[in-house]
């Protein structure tokens, strides 16, 4: 077993995987195989000889203890504070998201008491992680110390993130925090320099290009224009936008050629290149993406201190084995996942695909360097992609029909902003300024970004950018990946020639039925479908009829856009033909300016009159279509849609109707509903009394509360999350 720890690193990801997703039950039966199967191999030393297995099993042993534990005497307790209320001394350890209405920190808690109705204290929590959400305008800032009042809320719905990075609950500030202080470790100074670095981007630098910029160079994405970061998405080329892998490749490069030819020793070399990545990651953040990034590269530099060359697959395997070891629930984040499995592929698959393409342009086009540069980047987005496609399929829903493409225009172009960007912070740094250089870096900085963000949002638009994907898409892509695994190994000189043949026949009979598979699962097709989306404190409801899609309601702001959005990718579609408005409450309608900026000409059907409507007048889009109480329209062949004010929108076809409540549940519907089997349409609330009407199913996607309290509906006919009804 040559890589061993690469095989650790794997065993512990679906160790966590299990810990995570897994009753705990399951991962007690391991901990039973796993010091069995040691047992065995101790006993057995001299007849089984597996290089690596006892180092192997011994360390996913324990990290599965170490996993266990955490789990059951750190995360699980923690849960049964949902509900209470409590008194918090602690420090924000990470920079705050800011949304729209609120701020959320992690808090590093070095007190929790908690507090019965009367606000006594009757217990007390030491040294934990809270996600803690603030609508009061505290205005913390990172490594600020402060006191609270908090209400504990329910971390299931996110818990594989949270338990990612070691937060085990959650709640939300029930007034504004007092500030005690600071408490700032030792790698704080690495934070004042992105902080440093932010100014002088976006104080030379116009506000859209030095977004890009800050996000390339320090993973700082919170500030990217939101439709351009959801194009990114559409396109596949998010990992360009942010820092990962070959960001820091290009640093580490970079830095190794400059020392080479200032002619330092090596040790030396090794010693500032280990320096470099420990500061980029510190300025980063120390996430678990840029972590397995940094780690890597850190052992390359100490192979290069040891005079060794160290094996890339073991260099990740390790990587993901101390990101493990530091958070026992490293699967549940996703970018971690995206960036291990991506690099897996780079390694592994992209050198075998790389040498194919070669072999075609040296005998056929002479060996031209541009196609080689195409190539090769072809060839890395490709097998980044197979790698990370079910974990794309799982997560996502979608994929990204030009995303070679889109990387092939645009990967060379964004190694060339890392670059400069590195370049024109030195330059704004030092205490003399050479302003002519300066200008002229910065205007072909903001010439390039300008390209990518054309190539980006121009592919976006496309109808077909994106494909929705289903649980069939696993099987051609586990026979694809079998396929190329084969490719890869039967190269090596432990297979013998017959071997080889029979795996290189089996290899291409794979990668051929899954290539015919994925064609026939890529074809569009029409769908009639409607999507329910309980976003915030807002409501809406996606109908996707054929290539007709329209919306009705947007939500209450910002962050329920971004659902808005990503529901939209995860339905395969980049164009949004209709808003519907039937009411201009802020929980129906807050969202619309947000949405617009995704999807800036789609039309809006809104009332003349709101509370809601004010704000509305500054919202630029293709048209609006006005109307007093009522309003008919036919926007789909076979579908009439009736709205009423303030009260909801009928769809009717030629066989069910659907009847979207957004205020006075079952409204007077008898002139509306032209079928007697209609479906109700809920999002955040339920009625207690359908009356005398009784649909034939209600598409709720509303919290499990809500549900229990809902009074009498038949269970059998209530479809709760994730809601989507096909129509016929």
């Amino acid at each position: 077993m040559v890589r061993v720890m690469f095989y650790t690193g794997i065993s512990m990801l679906l160790v966590s995987a299990a810990l995570l997703f897994l009753p705990a039950c399951f991962s007690y039966i391991l901990v039973a195989v796993l010091l069995t199967l040691l047992t065995v191999l101790i006993i057995f030393k001299n007849k089984i000889k597996i290089n690596g297995l006892k180092i192997l099993v011994s360390l996913t042993l324990i990290f599965t203890v170490l996993g266990l534990y955490t789990l059951e005497y750190k995360a699980e307790p923690l849960k049964g504070l949902d509900g209470k209320t409590a008194i918090v001394e602690g420090t924000v350890s990470d920079w705050p998201t800011y949304n729209e209405d609120y701020t959320t920190y992690v808090i590093n808690a070095d007190k929790v008491s908690l507090t019965n109705e009367v606000g006594e204290i009757y217990g007390e929590i030491k040294d934990i992680k809270i996600r803690v959400s603030d609508i009061n305008k505290s205005n913390l800032d990172v490594f600020e110390k402060s006191r609270f009042n908090i209400e504990f809320t329910d971390i299931t719905p996110y818990k594989s993130s949270s338990y990612a990075s070691g937060v085990y609950a959650s709640g939300f500030m029930v007034e504004k925090a007092e500030k005690i202080g600071f408490d700032r470790p030792f790698y704080a100074v690495f934070y004042d320099i992105r902080y440093h670095v932010n100014r002088l981007l976006f104080d030379n630098i116009s506000f859209e290009e030095a977004t890009l910029s800050t996000a390339v160079l320090m993973g700082d994405f919170e500030l990217l224009i939101p439709a351009f970061y959801s194009n990114s998405k559409a396109t596949g080329v998010t990992h360009l936008l942010v820092v990962s892998g070959s960001h820091l490749g290009i640093i580490f490069q970079i830095l190794g050629a400059v020392l080479y030819f200032l002619k330092a020793p090596k040790r030396v070399t090794a010693l500032v290149l280990m320096f470099a990545i420990f500061s980029v990651s510190a300025i980063c953040g120390f996430v678990p993406s840029i972590l397995r990034a940094g780690l890597t590269y850190f052992i390359l530099a100490l192979g290069i201190f040891f005079f060794q060359k160290p094996d890339p697959l073991n260099s990740l395997g390790i990587a993901a084995t101390v990101v493990c070891l530091i958070s026992p629930f490293s699967a549940g984040n996703i970018a971690f996942l995206l960036s291990f499995m991506s690099t897996f592929g780079l390694i592994f698959i992209c050198p075998i695909m790389y040498t194919k393409c070669e072999r075609v342009i040296n005998n056929h086009f002479k060996g031209s360097k541009l196609l080689k540069g195409g190539a090769i980047a072809a060839c890395q987005t490709i097998s980044a992609t197979i790698c990370t496609m079910p974990i794309s399929v799982l997560v996502f829903g979608y994929l990204s029909i030009v995303s070679v493409l889109v990387n092939v225009l645009v990967g060379y172009a964004m190694s060339l902003v890392l670059i400069l960007t590195l370049i024109v912070v030195i330059l704004l740094w030092l205490p003399i300024r050479i302003n002519a250089l300066n200008s002229l870096l910065i205007s072909a900085l903001c010439l390039i970004i300008r390209y990518v963000v054309f190539v980006v949002n121009y592919f976006a638009s496309f109808e077909y950018a994106v494909v929705t994907t289903n649980n069939l898409f696993l099987i051609p892509w586990a026979l694809l990946f079998i396929g190329l695994i084969l490719a890869v190994i039967k190269n090596s000189d432990e297979v013998k020639l017959i071997t080889k043949k029979v795996m290189k026949t089996i290899s291409i009979t794979f990668v051929s039925v899954s290539i015919v598979m994925f064609s026939i699962l890529l074809i569009p097709k029409s769908q009639s479908r409607i999507d329910v989306l309980s976003v915030g404190n807002g409501n809406a409801a996606i109908v996707t009829i054929d290539d007709k899609t329209i919306m009705i309601g947007s939500g209450d702001g910002k962050n329920d856009a971004e659902k808005i959005k990503n529901t939209m990718l995860r339905l395969g579609k980049t164009k949004l033909d209709m808003i519907i408005l039937p009411t201009l409450d802020k929980d129906f309608a807050g969202g619309t300016a947000a949405v617009l900026e995704y999807y800036p000409n789609t039309d809006i059907c809104l009332p003349t009159s709101g509370d809601f409507a004010d704000e509305l007048e500054y919202v630029k889009s293709g048209e609006y279509l006005y109307f007093e109480n009522e309003a008919e329209l036919v926007l789909l062949e076979n579908y009439d849609l009736l709205i009423y004010k303030d009260k909801g929108v009928i769809i009717n076809s030629e066989e069910e109707s659907f009847v979207f409540c957004c205020g006075n549940f079952l409204f007077d519907i008898d002139d509306g509903v032209k079928h007697d089997d209609f479906s109700l349409i809920c999002c955040n609330s339920l009625p207690k009394d359908l009356g005398n009407y009784i649909p034939n199913r209600i598409l709720f996607s509303g919290s499990e509360k809500v549900y229990e309290n809902a009074g009498d509906i038949r269970a059998e006919n209530v479809f709760k999350r994730p809601v989507y009804y096909k129509t016929h």
